[in-house]
């Protein structure tokens, strides 16, 4: 009896016969046997267990931790996230802030207002020697007919870590947008519009007592104090539309690089407090949608790009 007790429930394979099946009724404790397939259909249906659609709904569904596993600085993985607003197929690099230096660079050395440059993403990686990294702000493709005579140029401002300036510093007055830096020693900003940082680079730094060493601006705003927050900023009917977003977030411990398939810029906004970042920035996508991890996209390569994020282990 004790048994048949700890099998109830479960089928019995003969295997020192011809395979036999036998399955242990939790009732009653009694063998059937599992004849033909349709026989054992119809003592399945007979005897198992239902369950209603309601009370499956209240069943949660298991979710993986999306930091890096232990003892490891870094991960990238491609999963569905289920949000509020959905199922989302998601590139996702978690890199631990402790572990890597972000730095922000553009193609040109200075301002540019046509024809500017752009280099592919892995292009930026092997000037920086990075592990990892992700396109940048929008900007004016060579592909739109609309920017023929701004090819390659952006509005948000962006530091040059390598040789420590700010193009479109100018944009700082009036970029009503947000903008994300990351200072010498590992601390990140998140300004939910750029005139906040300050006029200046100088300014910055003697205000918050920290050395500048990353920024970039982009727009919406996804993320803030761990709420999205997309739905109060200004819109584009360009974010409803069903494409491939990316953006930048993280936490107090981890920080989130995420190319999201077939989504909005809510849902983005959605896929980020799902991960569990405190603040997120849009960035580009489509078209220009690039991820880049231990020496192989991820995503892309894209467009040449005229900005990129990217970050170096320390």
């Amino acid at each position: 009896m004790d048994l048949r007790e700890r099998l109830a429930g479960t089928i019995l394979l003969q295997v020192e016969s011809r395979g036999e099946a036998w399955y242990v009724y939790p009732k009653t404790l009694e063998r059937h046997y599992l004849g033909r397939p349709e026989d054992a259909f119809a003592l399945m249906t007979e005897l198992g267990l239902g369950i209603t659609s309601t009370n499956l709904a209240h069943i949660p569904i298991a979710t993986e931790s999306l930091e890096p596993p232990l003892n490891e600085d870094s991960s990238y993985r491609e999963l569905t996230m289920v949000t509020d607003e959905g199922s989302f197929v998601v590139h996702l690099i978690t890199l631990r802030r402790d572990r890597f230096d972000m730095m922000t660079d553009t193609a040109e050395p200075e301002d540019c207002d046509k024809d500017c440059d752009a280099l592919s993403l892995s292009e930026y990686v092997s000037r920086h020697d990075a592990f990892a990294a992700i396109h940048g702000s929008y900007f004016c493709p060579p592909d739109y007919e609309a920017c023929s005579n701004v090819i390659n140029t952006f509005l948000p401002p962006v530091y040059k870590t390598a040789e420590e300036q700010m193009i479109q510093e100018d944009s700082l007055n009036y970029f009503q947008r947000p903008f994300i830096v990351q200072s010498d020693d590992e601390s990140l900003f998140y300004f939910h519009r750029a005139p906040d940082f300050g006029k200046s680079v100088l300014e910055f730094e003697e205000t918050y007592h920290q050395t500048m060493q990353a920024g970039i601006g982009n727009w919406p705003s996804l993320v803030e104090e761990g709420e999205s927050v997309v739905h109060s900023e200004p819109s584009e009917s360009s974010f409803l539309v069903n494409g491939t977003r990316g953006g930048i977030g993280w936490n107090d411990e981890v920080i989130y690089l995420a190319v999201a398939k077939n989504a909005t810029v809510p849902n983005l906004a959605a896929i980020f407090v799902a991960i569990g970042a405190d603040y997120a920035l849009n960035l580009d996508g489509g078209g220009s949608a690039a991820l880049y991890y231990d020496g192989a996209y991820q995503v892309g390569p894209g467009r040449d790009l005229p900005n990129a994020i990217l970050f170096k282990k320390r």
